[in-house]
């Protein structure tokens, strides 16, 4: 697993097809945790957290990592949107793309000032 925290992508795919040794079972359940956000909101990486283990048969420190960091900034997107009337929850989707991304090529992401609260 590569970290990216706003760099240049890093890491080469394995004979899995993930970068870093992770599963495509794993990215798909670390992808899931950012996409909810438009979908389902904060739901999202909670199911992700819950469900994950039962289906791909153990329990993932990538997928934890990317579903603790969906749903701080999910919590924190939704504290600041009813703040600004939305329009600053909109900008952070944003990031929820880039996180998305980069869970779907197999790297850690940690979303601008989340770095150290989600930290495992």
């Amino acid at each position: 697993m590569t970290d990216t925290t706003g760099g240049a992508p890093q890491g080469t795919p394995d004979e899995t097809g993930a970068a870093g040794g992770t599963s495509k079972d794993e990215q798909l359940w670390a992808l899931l945790a950012h996409v909810s956000y438009f979908v389902i909101g904060i739901i999202g990486p909670v199911l992700v957290l819950v469900l994950h283990k039962n289906v791909i048969g153990h329990e993932s420190a990538f997928v934890r990592h990317h579903a603790k960091q969906a749903l701080f900034w999910q919590i924190g997107a939704m504290v600041i949107g009813i703040l600004t009337c939305g329009i600053a929850a909109l900008v952070m989707m944003i990031w929820a793309v880039m996180a998305a991304m980069a869970a779907s090529r197999g790297e850690l992401y940690c979303y601008p000032a989340l770095s150290g609260v989600t930290a495992d």
